[in-house]
């Protein structure tokens, strides 16, 4: 089609878009056209209408793997997980040969076991903080790139880490911070709660429970805690509605984010 030739020789992100913009309204049932807008539109952080065309190529063309694939990058940029695990998990379905798409389903299934408070494996944090792309200013909420939610067990209205927490960060963050593949990372560790009680104590809670951590990975693996950053969020960044006993602590969670 002389339509996509003439998209796909434009090498101007904008001026690409512009013609894009064109060609939806001359071809708006017309899969690639879509997807192409789609990634267009992703690449300038227009995430919501980029989503929004992913979805209509999907629907317009049900084995068009790419559409698929491009929506799982879109959902975890938004913070969704779950959604992301089951698009890429169709695309690589329609396309077993797309190794990127491989490699974002593992990193994004690690994800979604460790914010669901699953075990995960020191390997598993090194792999996400070693090859998922460079840190970037996404949308809050983002959990693209070098990051991993962590479902870290305080105590109620306590900033005192539990055994449990204890052993989670010994056989997970403890061991994955002294590989040679992070030796040189620093990171941010930035603490959230749920909406129970009032924001400015929920904001003293998530970083008293942020530097416990921080101190229990340097005093017992002699981390230098030039490495670390300390960051509180209080309940100003939950990951689920505040409506349920599970969702409430799913929002009261560590977050490991790769700095550089």
């Amino acid at each position: 089609m002389a339509v996509r030739q003439t998209i796909k020789s434009e090498r101007n992100l904008l001026k690409r878009k512009d013609l894009l913009v064109e060609a939806i309204k001359v071809c708006p049932k017309d899969p690639v056209v879509n997807f192409m807008y789609g990634y267009s539109l992703e690449r300038l952080r227009k995430y919501e209408d980029a989503l929004n065309h992913y979805l209509i190529a999907a629907e317009l063309d049900k084995n068009y793997a790419d559409a698929f694939s491009g929506m799982g990058d879109i959902y975890m940029v938004l913070g969704n997980v779950d959604s992301a695990v089951a698009a890429y998990e169709k695309g690589l379905a329609l396309d077993g040969k797309d190794k990127r798409t491989a490699r974002s389903l593992e990193l994004a299934q690690i994800k979604l076991k460790a914010q669901s408070g699953g075990a995960i494996k020191a390997n598993d944090f090194v792999n996400v903080m070693k090859n998922s792309k460079t840190p970037a200013e996404n949308a809050i909420g983002s959990v693209e790139g070098p990051l991993l939610r962590m479902l870290i067990i305080f105590p109620d209205e306590s900033a005192e880490l539990s055994d449990d927490a204890k052993d989670q960060l010994s056989l997970v963050v403890g061991r994955a911070l002294l590989s040679p593949a992070l030796a040189d990372a620093h990171f941010e560790i930035g603490g959230h709660t749920d909406a129970g009680g009032n924001s400015k104590a929920n904001m003293e809670m998530s970083r008293g429970r942020a530097q416990a951590v921080k101190d229990y990975l340097v005093d017992n693996f002699n981390i230098n805690p030039e490495r670390l950053q300390v960051a509180a969020y209080g309940d100003s960044r939950p990951v689920m509605p505040n409506d349920s006993s599970a969702n409430r602590n799913m929002n009261r969670r560590v977050e490991f984010k790769r700095l550089k």
